[in-house]
C-alpha cells in the first residue's frame, strides 16, 4: 500500500512503534496460521528471541529487526539458522632432517558451533565442516570435508596459505563463506 507523506507519494523511511507494529502483527498472524494452538507467551518469546537482538532489548531498536523465517521455523520446531565455524589455529609440524623437506605437515584446529542465540530455539547441530585453502594469491579450493575438530595435511614450505571454513548443520543450513580468511600461514 502506498500513501503520501507530506505531499510526497514515494516510499519513506520511518521509525518507531507505529512502523514496527504492522510488521510484528503480520509475523504473529503467520505463526498463528502455521501453529494455531501456540500459547501467546511462547509466541511473544519466539518473536523476541528470533529478532536481530537475540532476545535482548536494546536502545533505539527495541528487540531488533524481526526475522520472519527464523520465528516461523522456531514455531514449527525447525532450525533455520546456519551454523558457524572457523579455523582456530594453523601450525606447521616440522621434522628435523638434513635436507629441506619438500612437504610439511600442517595441523588445522577447527571451531564449530550452532548459532542459535538461545537454548530455547531449535538447533540441529553441526554435521560437517568444509575447509578451504588458498596457496599464494590463487583462488580458494576445497581442502577437506570433516566432522572432526582438526585436520592434518601436507603443505609446501615457503608458500603462503590462507584458510576458511564453511559449516553445514543436520537441518541442511549452510554457513556463508567469510569475507576474509580465518587464518594465514607460511610453513
Amino acid at each position: 500500500m502506498r500513501t503520501s507523506l507530506f505531499g510526497d507519494n514515494r516510499y519513506a523511511y520511518l521509525v518507531g512503534t507505529s512502523m514496527a507494529a504492522p510488521q510484528v502483527a503480520g509475523l504473529v498472524a503467520l505463526i498463528r496460521a502455521a501453529r494455531p494452538g501456540i500459547a501467546a507467551s511462547k509466541l511473544a518469546r519466539l518473536v523476541k528471541l528470533t529478532a536481530s537482538g537475540c532476545g535482548s532489548y536494546g536502545e533505539g531498536l527495541g528487540w531488533g529487526r524481526v526475522n520472519a523465517d527464523a520465528a516461523l521455523g522456531a514455531a514449527l520446531d525447525r532450525d533455520l539458522d546456519p551454523p558457524g565455524s572457523r579455523v582456530r589455529s594453523a601450525r606447521a609440524q616440522r621434522r628435523a632432517r638434513a635436507a629441506a623437506p619438500r612437504r610439511v605437515r600442517v595441523k588445522l584446529r577447527l571451531k564449530r558451533f550452532d548459532t542459535a542465540c538461545s537454548k530455547e530455539l531449535p538447533r540441529a547441530g553441526v554435521k560437517s565442516v568444509t575447509v578451504f585453502a588458498s596457496v599464494g594469491r590463487r583462488p580458494y579450493k576445497r581442502l577437506r570435508k570433516t566432522g572432526r575438530k582438526s585436520i592434518v595435511f601436507r603443505a609446501r614450505p615457503g608458500k603462503r596459505y590462507r584458510f576458511y571454513t564453511v559449516a553445514v548443520d543436520r537441518a541442511g543450513n549452510r554457513e556463508a563463506p567469510p569475507s576474509a580468511p580465518d587464518v594465514k600461514l607460511r610453513p
